[in-house]
């Protein structure tokens, strides 16, 4: 057995209170002398271990703060997203509002701007010396020369407002043939389609005539099949076209048969006619470039002069005053398709002008096509054309503050049959610009 280890008595009494402890650690030392004892304590047997008991759940720490690549931000992470959500919804709104109020202030300068450089140009020549202000449809102290420049200041301001392409639009409507009431400077010319014009379908063989008509008959199946033309035919557009034969040359929209342009003023002819040569194909060839002799005067409001009249009578000028007579078609006697674009505010008596436009147009198939400006559909627009109209008028010859509208239904309860197809204000000018297309019921139509 081992022996015993006893402690010695010179041990100080600091120590002598872990005597037991050290006792009993070399006891254990000392009596390991088996080898199934050395192999207990090198392999001690595992004991249970108790299952742990669970500890009370505690909400999950806060998320740090957001802060943006260049520091911290200052105010909360709520108050950012919603900054960047609006930003992200209120973003092309505010752009498309940018690009409205810069082309309105464009429009708005130009027309400002040439009215006041008419003013200092001409200040004697102005044609409202009186309060008895009777419109002609003539500037004051109009020559060629004027007619010129007067066309070339339309440039700018009818592009940076859309009248360009309103007119390029109300052309391309026109059909069969077509009287151009007010033609001025002849500014839609270059918008019509004069195939059929300068190539009739009579100057045709059998043959070919039936081999046009056929292609023709195709291109009419697969504007149909196209889903535009379904999208765009609505059942006022159905009502206008009934009783026309899709067959006949000329019934659709942009198949001009004939042209006839009418204007009160020679010098302004005279500019038209430049336009008639460059845009109608074969007339460069058959025209002179400068017209020999000078273009007449206005003589007789009763008797149209014809100043310009080529390819067998389907291209026409004539010097007339619209108000009084007009001169009838080429083939028939009447026309398919009247357009004016801003007359009535240039005659003394709109209400007449639209009377005798009438009574010159096919009833049922035949349309009449406005291109107007007048009042607008707000209080201080109205007060602003009143301010400008006489300065206005001194340049253009014509009064932009009339109302259109009512012109027009004062002018329906004189002609029977006279009918709205459909009226547009384009919201870019404030609702002073009129795209007006009327027509005139038969009486066999009204019952």
């Amino acid at each position: 057995m081992a022996s015993r280890l006893r402690i010695p008595a010179r041990v100080p009494p600091s120590q002598a209170l872990f005597s037991s402890h050290l006792t009993t650690t070399s006891r254990r030392s000392l009596t390991i002398s088996s080898p199934l004892l050395k192999k207990k304590f090198q392999h001690p047997q595992k004991r249970p271990q108790s299952k742990p008991q669970p500890q009370p759940s505690r909400p999950p720490p806060p998320p740090p703060p957001r802060t943006s690549p260049s520091g911290p931000s200052s105010g909360s992470s709520s108050e950012a997203d919603t900054l960047a959500n609006l930003s992200k919804i209120y973003r092309w709104p505010l752009v498309g509002a940018g690009v409205i109020v810069l082309m309105t202030s464009f429009y708005i300068s130009s027309v400002i701007t040439s009215l006041y450089l008419n003013d200092k140009s001409s200040p004697s020549s102005s044609p409202c010396s009186s309060h008895s202000h009777i419109p002609s449809g003539r500037p004051a102290n109009l020559t060629r020369e004027s007619a010129i420049s007067f066309d070339c200041g339309l440039d700018l301001p009818e592009r940076l407002s859309r009248i360009k392409s309103m007119r390029k639009e109300l052309s391309s409507r026109a059909r069969g043939h077509v009287l151009e009431v007010a033609c001025g400077t002849g500014r839609n010319l270059p918008y019509y389609n004069w195939t059929e014009v300068v190539s009739p379908l009579s100057s045709f063989s059998s043959e070919e005539q039936a081999q046009k008509s056929i292609s023709r008959n195709a291109k009419l199946l697969d504007l149909k099949a196209s889903r535009l033309y379904s999208i765009f035919s609505s059942s006022k557009k159905k009502q206008t076209d009934e009783g026309l034969d899709e067959k006949v040359i000329g019934s659709m929209e942009g198949e001009v048969l004939s042209y006839t342009g009418v204007d009160i003023s020679g010098d302004m002819l005279s500019v038209a006619r430049d336009r008639v040569r460059e845009n109608v194909p074969s007339l460069t060839k058959i025209m002179r470039k400068k017209r020999a002799e000078p273009m007449p005067a206005f003589a007789s409001p009763t008797t149209p002069e014809t100043v310009v009249e080529a390819l067998d009578g389907r291209v026409r000028l004539v010097l007339a005053d619209a108000e009084q007579t007009l001169p009838p078609p080429v083939e028939g006697k009447r026309y398919d398709t009247i357009l004016q674009t801003f007359g009535l505010c240039s005659v003394a008596d709109p209400k007449k002008l639209l009377r005798n436009m009438a009574e010159n147009l096919k009833p049922d198939t035949g349309k009449i096509l406005l291109l107007e400006h007048g009042k607008g559909g707000y209080g201080w627009i109205d007060r602003q054309l009143d301010e400008w109209a006489p300065e206005h008028f001194q340049q253009f010859g014509c009064w932009w503050n009339r109302d259109i509208e009512g012109i027009i239904e004062e002018t329906k309860k004189e002609v029977k049959g006279l009918e709205v197809v459909g009226v547009e204000r384009p919201w870019l000018h404030g609702g002073t610009t009129y795209i007006v297309e009327l027509r005139v019921r038969s009486q066999q139509a009204q019952k």
